[in-house]
């Protein structure tokens, strides 16, 4: 059972199609790229459907698609002669690449023949007329008609136009006048040179001198001998072709093609009309675009038997070779791992002097860390240290200042009954010009570092975890503890500085110590001799 074709010319601004002497035309809405919306969409494929009335058992029908040139290249192209299809398939696919801004895969494109060249006994070179479009705008089309169970081929406008030219293999320009703009392509005696807009339509031409010579003067860039002919909405006009002609060139003559009017009977459906019907007729140049891959087991639906046989065979022996292949790869990265083992390996005698010292330093260095919290400790309210000195003799030079003298002597006392060190003495005591505040300047012997490790210095587990789950307002720092107005967060006084390589009071040594039981860590304690 054989179906019938439909005859479709999409535009600008419609859709013109003719089915067994019927027509049908529907707008078009396009957005700002050009590309069609997606209300007009499924408006266009439900009237289509309506039109078509196809029911569920037929097979889909052909349906031929001229489409405008809005966007469209068209390049001659000369190609050296091929052995086989499939080799000069290739050596035009790498010209086309060549010769368009967007590769292959992202155009839809076709050719058609132009006849062969010799020169000089030199071998036929293949001439060929290539269009291209960019592949989204053919893809939209397809998917609408897609929809509608129709199977469409594309080709362009102006080569099913071609069919009404009375003299087909001559030279000559085609004119097709539309309301917002015309389409004028090119043929060089017979094959399309080019084919461009024109963005002139029939209502700048009639009543309108200005858009006349607008046209007369692109067509006379272009073509300056020969037949212009002229199709669309213009052919109403009878004077249109006489008032063009009154424009052009000598060499140039204006002729009207007349076409059966009616809905969806345009020239160009029934040029693809005639072009279909006729036999034999020129090929139709047919837009494709690349398929897209097959998945799953289509994959493999018509296998080629020798090319897996042969990648069979070289999985197999690749898996045979792969133990030997690993040695010998990897052997060179094998070989400098070894060497700079051994290159590391003579380092270590170094290393070893280097931790002994690092070890010497940590057991002899003065116990800063705990002086410093007992001065935290013992500061009164409003106490600035200005300076902290301490050598690892633990002798202990401190410069301050203090409100007044009462607090140099409890600050004094406090340090005294710590019991962290042998002598603690006032070396000067100076009121500052305003009278505020005391300059004072302490100097003090700390005990033996094992002695102080004995005494109940520093906060206890507890209380450091007691620190952490604290609030940050809940009035003290990290240890959990109080600290008086002018202290720092940790128990410093605010201007304290540490020295180098002491760490913060949470560190692992104070942190290891307790208090006697029913001693409070940090109490003032008497020890004896002080």
């Amino acid at each position: 059972m054989s179906t019938p074709a439909i005859f479709i010319e999409i535009g600008r601004n419609s859709l013109k199609l003719l089915k067994n002497g019927t027509g049908l035309e529907a707008p078009l809405e396009r957005a700002d790229n050009g590309r069609l919306t997606a209300g007009c969409k499924e408006k266009l494929i439900s009237t289509l459907k309506s039109f078509l009335n196809k029911k569920s058992w037929q097979p889909r029908q052909r349906a031929y698609c001229a489409i405008a040139a809005n966007g469209v290249s068209v390049r001659r192209m000369s190609l050296p002669s091929a052995p086989s299809d499939q080799n000069f398939q290739q050596i035009l696919k790498l010209q086309v690449e060549a010769e368009f801004p967007l590769p292959p895969d992202e155009l839809a494109w076709g050719w058609r023949p132009a006849g062969d060249d010799r020169a000089n006994g030199t071998p036929a070179a293949t001439q060929v007329v290539v269009a291209a479009v960019r592949r989204e705008v053919i893809e939209d089309y397809a998917a609408v008609l897609a929809a509608c169970e129709l199977a469409p081929e594309f080709t362009l406008g102006a080569l099913a136009r071609q069919a009404h030219c009375p003299q087909p293999q001559e030279s000559c320009a085609m004119l097709e006048v539309g309301r917002k703009n015309s389409e004028l392509a090119l043929f060089e005696k017979g094959i399309l040179a080019t084919v461009q807009i024109l963005p002139l339509g029939q209502d700048d031409f009639f009543g309108s001198q200005a858009g006349l010579d607008s046209l007369a003067q692109g067509i006379a860039r272009t073509q300056t001998a020969g037949m212009v002919f002229i199709t669309g909405d213009a052919t109403l006009h009878q004077d249109f072709p006489v008032q063009l002609q009154s424009r052009l060139p000598n060499g140039l003559r204006c002729a009207r093609l007349d076409t059966m009017g009616g809905e969806g009977r345009s020239a160009t459906t029934l040029g693809l009309k005639k072009s279909v019907d006729a036999s034999p007729g020129r090929p139709l140049l047919i837009l494709r675009t690349k398929p897209k891959e097959p998945v799953g087991w289509q994959k493999w639906s018509q296998p080629d038997a020798r090319k897996l046989l042969l990648a069979t065979a070289a999985l197999v022996v690749g898996l045979l070779l792969a133990p030997f292949a690993e040695s010998i790869v990897l052997k060179p990265f094998l070989a400098r791992k070894l060497a700079a083992l051994k290159s590391d390996r003579s380092r270590l005698p170094m290393l070893d002097r280097e931790l002994d010292f690092l070890e010497y330093l940590k057991q002899n260095q003065p116990p800063a860390l705990d002086v410093l919290y007992v001065f935290a400790k013992s500061a009164p309210p409003g106490a600035k240290i200005e300076s902290f000195s301490m050598d690892r003799h633990g002798d202990i030079a401190v410069r301050c200042s203090m409100q007044n003298g009462d607090q140099v002597t409890e600050f004094r006392s406090k340090l005294i009954a710590s019991g962290g060190f042998t002598q603690v003495t006032v070396e000067e005591q100076n009121p500052t010009p305003d009278r505020q505040k005391v300059n004072v300047r302490l100097s003090a012997r700390s005990r033996p570092a094992a002695e102080l490790a004995a005494l109940p210095i520093g906060p206890t587990a507890e209380e450091i975890e007691k620190a952490k789950s604290a609030p940050p307002d809940a009035g003290g720092g990290p240890l959990g503890m109080g600290f008086a107005e002018g202290m720092v967060p940790g128990g410093l006084p605010a201007g304290v500085v540490m020295p180098p390589g002491v760490m913060p009071m949470g560190s692992p040594r104070a942190r290891g110590r307790g208090a006697p039981p029913g001693v409070s860590p940090g109490m003032p304690m008497d020890m004896p001799g002080n």
